[in-house]
């Protein structure tokens, strides 16, 4: 019964964490800002630290400008941007958290 429990909970909190991204519709957002919105999510449903989103802001912000640098007049495809903000949290984020983050991109995927 417990683990029915913890499944009801888990579900919960998925459920909460996609209430959370649809409350605002992200269609009318420019990129930029539906970035800065699905990442205000992701800080607070990870619980990351001020320092945690100091370094993860200015490690994506320099691996962003290096990328349209070096891709003039291109857009990132989405599979790339998943992939940089991955490797980017995987050498922030403590073990606990990373799993999480796991579980909140895919319930949190970014849009095309």
């Amino acid at each position: 019964m417990d683990h029915m429990n913890g499944d009801d909970n888990m579900n919960s909190n998925s459920s909460m964490m996609n209430n959370e991204a649809t409350n605002t519709p992200t269609q009318d957002l420019t990129q930029e800002e539906y970035d800065k919105q699905r990442n205000t999510q992701m800080y607070t449903s990870l619980n990351m630290t001020d320092e945690q989103i100091g370094e993860y802001e200015s490690v994506t912000r320099s691996s962003m400008d290096t990328w349209k640098r070096d891709n003039p007049q291109k857009t990132m495809a989405t599979q790339d941007r998943m992939k940089y903000q991955s490797d980017h949290l995987k050498t922030i984020l403590d073990e606990s958290q990373y799993t999480n983050y796991g579980q909140w991109a895919t319930s949190n995927p970014y849009r095309n």
